[in-house]
């Protein structure tokens, strides 16, 4: 295999491009990226590009390096109030991609997305793969549908196959981003009588499955998930964080005027309280039977990687 990863240097893309590098059966691995921050980058399997999406002329790259499969994760969780800088980068950065890999006539290509398209969910049933997606108008929600629309759009009908991989959160003991960052907080405000299952992916098993994924090379959408799945205010307490009950229109009318003013202790609009009242919790029956993956870690186990020391 001769593997591309879009977004090489965050912390999914890393923990990607090291796994490949331990691969006997790939060959190399081009890292694209904003800035060269990879700490293996004089890996003799390795080669590194400074691109800056949508602007990034990545047909000439796969055609250099006669690329088999390009793995895209460049996106900005953190919730910015420029919707338009994120467009940019999330979504046109996106169709860039997939449409330089189909004019390349890349055989494979993977997006990686998230279950947070199913939307902010009050059923019971855990969400599965031909599920309507229905995200709300909280940024990464609506971005990460309209990344799987970009790249579906560019592949149809050309000679790459596509694979669309929805990871509930990934985490492990460097994890770092917003939605980590917020949870790990001494007080964590909840709406009062809400309590939602969350899952978490471990970031041996995201990697894991990544790897087969790519050695399969099967097309399709896949929930990537664990098992099971954990109550929010369990994991808060694993953490070594406080579950703080507040009514739901006061915590609502305090973060759409913190978002408002930009206040640095808001990091997210009031688009995003919905996920804290009925997030999203899939099934991994269609990636365990269609690609026998299996998940080491449990919700429960992988959480327990953000206990505080």
């Amino acid at each position: 295999m001769r593997v591309a990863v879009v977004g090489s240097t965050g912390y999914l893309g890393s923990r990607i491009v090291r796994s490949l590098l331990a691969a006997p059966d790939v060959e190399l691995v081009v890292g694209v990226g904003r800035r060269p921050t990879y700490s293996e980058e004089r890996h003799p399997k390795f080669r590194y590009v400074q691109a800056v999406l949508p602007r990034a002329s990545l047909g000439a790259l796969f055609d250099a390096h006669q690329i088999s499969t390009v793995v895209h994760l460049v996106f900005i969780s953190r919730p910015t109030h420029s919707n338009l800088e994120a467009y940019r980068s999330n979504v046109a950065g996106t169709a860039a991609v997939f449409t330089a890999a189909t004019a390349s006539c890349v055989p494979h290509a993977v997006l990686v997305s998230s279950v947070a398209v199913y939307g902010p969910r009050a059923a019971a049933e855990p969400a599965v793969e031909n599920d309507k997606p229905l995200p709300n108008a909280f940024q990464f929600s609506m971005h990460k549908l309209l990344q799987e629309q970009a790249a579906a759009a560019a592949t149809t009908g050309g000679p790459t196959t596509l694979t669309v991989l929805r990871p509930c959160t990934v985490v492990g003991p460097a994890v770092h981003n917003f939605l980590v960052d917020l949870l790990r907080r001494p007080l964590v405000p909840i709406p009062r009588g809400a309590d939602p299952r969350w899952q978490f992916l471990h970031e041996d098993d995201f990697s894991n499955s990544l790897l087969h994924v790519l050695r399969t090379k099967t097309g399709g959408i896949f929930n990537l998930v664990p098992d099971d799945a954990i109550h929010l205010r369990e994991a808060l307490r694993r953490w070594g964080s406080r579950p703080v009950s507040v009514p739901g229109p006061l915590l609502a009318a305090v973060t759409a005027t913190g978002w408002l003013m930009r206040w640095p202790v808001v990091p997210a609009p009031p688009s995003a309280l919905p996920f804290l009242c009925g997030s999203v919790v899939a099934s991994n029956r269609f990636i365990r039977e269609a690609l026998h993956i299996q998940f080491r870690y449990t919700s429960a186990e992988a959480a327990d990687t953000l206990t505080r020391r």
